[in-house]
């Protein structure tokens, strides 16, 4: 409980901090036997970042990544040449998120997986008393949402979603000068994010069936052949994501819960042009 109390401890006192995983990355003393061990799901583009902004807090707040776990080897092999370049020390490597929480080598978490796997694997970190930062959206189903926080607070852990904008300078000012009053009673606002960028077109000539854990892949969906568009093109397939509002939009939505409003301000719109 030591540990737990330490990354508590951390949170209060990051504030304004410019990365949001260093909400889970927490005061502690200098040593091996209080070392924060790490464990990325997910080593694609966006897991090798976290992973790295997590390597670059790693002397401050005495972290080691201990285990990697992709359902691609490409992914696998490519994260470990990656940390290789911020630590020496070797991480086990999983395709199956399963068999990396059972181990007491990972205290804690980063879920950086297609969308529709989120919260399942967040679920099983928490029955496994792992802590976790999770990308958003946080869960693509409203009951796994409800399981997830439910089990949150029964096991008095510490998660935090990829909703770093809340941290960011510019919208902590925002609801800085919101707080003034300067600006009366707001009743209305218009917010959007232009982008209209192809995310979803990833190349996949690069992709062997016999390096992917396909099985694995698809979680708890309805089995199904193979398919290199749907494993490299998630973005663009119903089962997979919840679109662009979960993408990009909840980047949008988020002032609310900065404070900003002592009321709740009415949902008259909600569109989305960008094609990811």
């Amino acid at each position: 409980m030591v540990k737990r109390q330490n990354r508590r401890t951390f949170i209060k006192s990051t504030g304004t901090a410019a990365f949001a995983v260093s909400s889970m990355l927490y005061s502690r003393i200098q040593g091996a036997n209080d070392r924060l061990h790490l464990g990325i799901v997910g080593c694609g583009t966006r897991g090798n970042y976290l992973m790295r902004e997590a390597c670059k807090l790693a002397d401050k707040h005495n972290i080691e990544i201990t285990a990697l776990c992709d359902v691609w080897k490409k992914n696998l092999s490519t994260t470990m040449a990656n940390l290789a370049k911020y630590q020496r020390a070797k991480p086990a490597t999983y395709s199956r998120y399963q068999d990396m929480l059972t181990q007491d080598h990972v205290d804690a978490v980063i879920i950086a997986t297609p969308d529709f796997a989120h919260t399942p694997i967040l679920i099983e970190a928490l029955k496994a008393n792992k802590d976790a930062f999770v990308e958003k959206p946080m869960a693509t189903r409203i009951d796994h949402a409800r399981e997830a926080v439910d089990l949150v607070k029964e096991k008095n852990a510490v998660v935090q979603v990829g909703t770093q904008r809340r941290s960011d300078f510019r919208h902590m000012e925002a609801a800085r000068l919101i707080h003034t009053g300067m600006l009366g009673t707001v009743s209305e606002i218009e917010t959007a994010w232009h982008d209209a960028s192809p995310r979803w077109a990833r190349d996949f000539s690069d992709v062997k069936q016999d390096d992917v854990d396909w099985e694995q892949y698809l979680m708890d969906l309805p089995k199904e052949p193979f398919s290199l568009e749907r494993f490299r093109r998630w973005h663009f397939y119903r089962d997979f994501t919840v679109g662009t509002p979960g993408l990009l939009g909840i980047h949008r939505s988020r002032l609310r819960p900065l404070g900003c409003f002592d009321h709740v301000l009415p949902v008259l719109d909600f569109r989305q042009t960008a094609d990811l």
